[in-house]
Protein backbone atom coordinates (compact mmCIF):
# COMPACT_ATOMS: atom_id res chain seq x y z
CA UNK A 1 0.00 0.00 0.00
CA UNK A 2 0.94 3.71 -0.40
CA UNK A 3 -1.06 4.40 2.82
CA UNK A 4 1.13 5.64 5.66
CA UNK A 5 2.20 2.84 8.51
CA UNK A 6 -0.60 4.35 10.96
CA UNK A 7 -3.25 4.41 8.15
CA UNK A 8 -2.58 1.05 7.08
CA UNK A 9 -3.00 -0.17 10.36
CA UNK A 10 -6.50 1.43 11.02
CA UNK A 11 -7.39 -0.04 7.36
CA UNK A 12 -5.99 -3.62 8.76
CA UNK A 13 -8.12 -3.42 12.01
CA UNK A 14 -11.09 -2.48 10.04
CA UNK A 15 -11.02 -5.32 7.77
CA UNK A 16 -10.17 -8.26 9.79
CA UNK A 17 -7.82 -9.10 6.71
CA UNK A 18 -4.53 -9.14 8.22
CA UNK A 19 -3.87 -12.39 9.20
CA UNK A 20 -4.42 -13.82 5.34
CA UNK A 21 -1.01 -12.23 4.46
CA UNK A 22 2.52 -13.04 4.88
CA UNK A 23 3.64 -9.64 4.79
CA UNK A 24 1.80 -6.35 4.25
CA UNK A 25 3.87 -3.82 2.93
CA UNK A 26 3.37 0.36 3.38
CA UNK A 27 5.32 2.21 0.31
CA UNK A 28 6.82 4.36 2.76
CA UNK A 29 8.84 1.40 4.22
CA UNK A 30 10.57 2.04 0.72
CA UNK A 31 10.58 5.15 0.09
CA UNK A 32 9.08 5.34 -3.08
CA UNK A 33 5.28 4.91 -4.66
CA UNK A 34 3.66 1.79 -6.22
CA UNK A 35 3.42 3.52 -9.32
CA UNK A 36 7.08 3.10 -10.12
CA UNK A 37 8.89 -0.12 -11.48
CA UNK A 38 11.68 0.60 -9.00
CA UNK A 39 9.41 0.20 -6.01
CA UNK A 40 8.93 -3.47 -7.52
CA UNK A 41 12.71 -4.28 -7.66
CA UNK A 42 13.69 -2.93 -4.32
CA UNK A 43 10.42 -4.36 -2.53
CA UNK A 44 11.76 -7.62 -3.99
CA UNK A 45 15.17 -7.09 -3.09
CA UNK A 46 14.06 -6.43 0.92
CA UNK A 47 11.33 -8.84 1.17
CA UNK A 48 12.07 -11.45 -1.19
CA UNK A 49 8.37 -13.17 -2.85
CA UNK A 50 7.73 -15.32 -5.43
CA UNK A 51 5.86 -13.14 -8.59
CA UNK A 52 3.71 -16.38 -9.16
CA UNK A 53 2.77 -16.79 -5.70
CA UNK A 54 1.87 -12.93 -4.68
CA UNK A 55 -1.57 -11.01 -5.01
CA UNK A 56 -1.86 -7.21 -5.48
CA UNK A 57 -4.99 -6.00 -4.49
CA UNK A 58 -5.62 -2.21 -5.21
CA UNK A 59 -7.90 0.49 -6.53
CA UNK A 60 -5.54 2.27 -9.15
CA UNK A 61 -5.43 0.90 -12.28
CA UNK A 62 -2.25 2.34 -12.54
CA UNK A 63 -0.62 0.41 -9.89
CA UNK A 64 -2.18 -2.92 -11.46
CA UNK A 65 -0.46 -2.40 -14.28
CA UNK A 66 2.71 -1.79 -13.14
CA UNK A 67 3.16 -4.55 -10.45
CA UNK A 68 1.80 -7.17 -13.68
CA UNK A 69 4.18 -5.40 -16.27
CA UNK A 70 6.89 -6.75 -13.04
CA UNK A 71 5.35 -10.17 -12.94
CA UNK A 72 3.05 -10.51 -10.14
CA UNK A 73 0.66 -13.08 -10.69
CA UNK A 74 -2.50 -12.23 -9.02
CA UNK A 75 -3.21 -8.49 -9.47
CA UNK A 76 -6.91 -7.58 -8.56
CA UNK A 77 -8.66 -4.48 -8.80
CA UNK A 78 -10.80 -3.39 -6.05
CA UNK A 79 -14.30 -1.93 -7.97
CA UNK A 80 -15.56 0.57 -5.39
CA UNK A 81 -12.51 1.98 -3.59
CA UNK A 82 -14.61 4.55 -1.17
CA UNK A 83 -18.06 3.24 -0.55
CA UNK A 84 -19.48 6.49 -1.09
CA UNK A 85 -17.37 7.24 -4.45
CA UNK A 86 -17.53 5.55 -7.95
CA UNK A 87 -16.90 2.46 -9.42
CA UNK A 88 -13.20 2.07 -11.46
CA UNK A 89 -13.48 0.08 -14.58
CA UNK A 90 -11.11 -2.28 -16.32
CA UNK A 91 -11.35 -4.59 -19.08
CA UNK A 92 -7.57 -6.30 -18.49
CA UNK A 93 -7.81 -7.02 -14.71
CA UNK A 94 -10.72 -8.49 -12.37
CA UNK A 95 -12.60 -6.19 -10.41
CA UNK A 96 -13.69 -7.58 -6.71
CA UNK A 97 -16.58 -5.92 -5.08
CA UNK A 98 -15.34 -6.63 -1.62
CA UNK A 99 -12.64 -9.06 0.27
CA UNK A 100 -14.79 -11.92 0.84
CA UNK A 101 -15.07 -12.59 -2.87
CA UNK A 102 -11.61 -14.01 -2.74
CA UNK A 103 -11.90 -16.81 0.30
Amino acid sequence: TNAHPRQLQRKLDATGIKHFFDHIISSHQLGMAKEELLFWENLKTKFPFENDRTLLLDDNVNILEIASLYGVKYVFGIKRPNSRGATIESCKFHLIEDYSSLL
